[in-house]
């Protein structure tokens, strides 16, 4: 049984079909331009319909496409340099037919991760990599598009946590961690002001809370504060927010 067609012209070709499954039909086509592949659909799941494109630059892969989730969207993309390491990546992970994760690479190594947790299109996580490890991470956990969280990593584990909820750039909680991913000490801004919520995931462990109360407010003050329900007023745009990342600090080469 047939299992390729090639299609010529001229006599160098123009499409070539494939059935890799042998069930008679085509499940991979290439088309060619004076010879040179341009474009490549495939069947990978053997459906009957196209769920993979690959686009190609003078002969290379270029861009791949991919549909996982059935519904004739791409819901991963990637882009190739001419050596054939990747370049970038966009991920689709909740099949809305937006990406809502972007990964950046230089010559195949990730450097850079992009995140929409909540699609509402607004990206609220970048986690930056060096040497293929966790360098960095910033987080908005509000959705307010100010990143609040910032994370710093050593050997790829969580070394340090700052917390500026309200976005004045003076932090209200910072973490420092052990290797093992227990926490070593944590401190506190007593003059800032407390957010009910901050301090009941922050102190959740009932040692912190004791060394929090002792350190800085009596057990009145901080009952209080825990029972509050609103301390942040809103903010206006403009304020700062946690800084970037040293670009010197965080080269890739």
């Amino acid at each position: 049984r047939e299992d390729q067609w090639i299609d010529f012209e001229a006599g160098v070709p123009r499409r070539q079909r494939d059935d890799h499954n042998f069930d008679g039909k085509a499940d991979s086509t290439i088309e060619f331009r004076d010879g040179i592949p341009v474009r490549k659909e495939e069947d990978v799941n053997f459906d009957g319909r196209p769920d993979r494109t690959i686009s190609y630059a003078d002969g290379d892969p270029s861009v791949v496409e991919e549909d996982h989730s059935g519904d004739g969207r791409a819901d991963l993309r990637a882009e190739f340099n001419p050596d054939g390491t990747k370049k970038v990546e966009q991920q689709d992970t909740n099949a809305d037919g937006s990406f809502d994760v972007t990964i950046q690479y230089d010559h195949g190594e990730k450097t850079r991760v992009e995140e929409d947790s909540d699609h509402n299109g607004r990206v609220d996580s970048v986690t930056l990599y060096r040497g293929g490890q966790i360098v960095r991470r910033r987080v908005d956990t509000s959705g307010d598009r100010h990143f609040d969280t910032e994370s710093t990593y050593r050997g790829g584990k969580e070394h340090r946590q700052v917390r500026d909820a309200d976005a004045d750039g003076n932090p209200e909680v910072v973490i420092l961690f052990l290797p093992n991913g227990d926490r070593e000490r944590e401190e506190f801004d007593p003059d800032d002001e407390v957010d009910a919520a901050m301090l009941e995931s922050l102190l959740s462990a009932n040692d912190s809370l004791v060394a929090y109360r002792r350190r800085y407010r009596s057990e009145v003050e901080v009952d209080a504060a825990l029972a509050r329900q609103s301390l942040y007023t809103a903010r206006e745009a403009g304020h700062a927010t946690l800084r970037d990342p040293d670009p010197g600090e965080l080269h890739v080469g």
